[in-house]
Parts: C-alpha cells; structure tokens; sequence
C-alpha cells in the first residue's frame, strides 16, 4: 500500500523539534504490508536501526521486515519477520549486516493493529 508522504507525518522530527510520526492512511482502512521508506541522504554501512513505537500501542505493529538500497529503487532483505513491541515507546534495536552501503531503508509492517504508526527511526553506522 502507498502511504501517506512522508513530508507530510514524519518519524524524524523538523528543525522546531516538535515530535511528529508516520502513519499509514486513517481514512481507509488498507490491509497489510504497510511500509516507509526512509532516505538516509547518504550511503552508509548500518549496524542495526532503532525503532520507537507509538505512545498509543493500539496503533502499534507487531511484525516488520527491513530491506535497504543504493537507489531507492531495488530492494535487499536485510531481516525478515522481526518481532516488534508495540506496548513500549523505548527504542527497540535490530542488528542488519548490508553487504555494502545502503541510502535508503525500507520498513515493511506485516502484522499488527488495523491504523499502525512509527514514531522514531535511527539509523546507526558502523565505524
């Protein structure tokens, strides 16, 4: 399913620091996979992502898959069916082990509350 833009609900706060998050389309009630993808601006070699939830973990997600890519366009597994808790807003990590640097990150809910959110996403580099 297409989401809404992200311009429009973000996972990462704006330059005034008020917290904002990404949710799937509250109009129409769309079924799973939900996904985002998130342009990192520059290729980078993660370790793992952090995720936070929701503060209301009835919009929560509990099954997501990571992909990550160079163009944005072609898509590589980086963890299928990972677990998600969606009753703790702190940061949950997930290792990933790109073979390359990737751009962009894909976040692909597959299971969990009808009008799911994500409220923080890092992506976390290998130095």
């Amino acid at each position: 399913m297409i989401v809404d833009p992200i311009s429009t609900k973000s996972p990462i706060p704006d330059d005034s620091q008020v917290p904002s998050f990404w949710q799937v389309d509250y109009d129409v009630l769309h079924p799973y996979p939900h996904w985002i993808i998130v342009d990192m601006k520059k290729a980078s070699l993660l370790s793992y992502i952090g995720l936070n939830a929701h503060t209301d973990p009835k919009q929560g997600f509990s099954k997501f898959s990571i992909s990550g890519s160079v163009d944005g366009t072609t898509f590589t597994q980086l963890g299928d069916n990972r677990n998600f808790n969606p009753t703790t807003v702190n940061e949950q990590k997930f290792a990933v082990s790109p073979t390359a640097p990737i751009r962009y990150v894909k976040i692909t809910l597959l299971e969990g509350a009808s009008y799911p959110c994500l409220a923080n996403f890092e992506g976390y580099v290998k130095l």
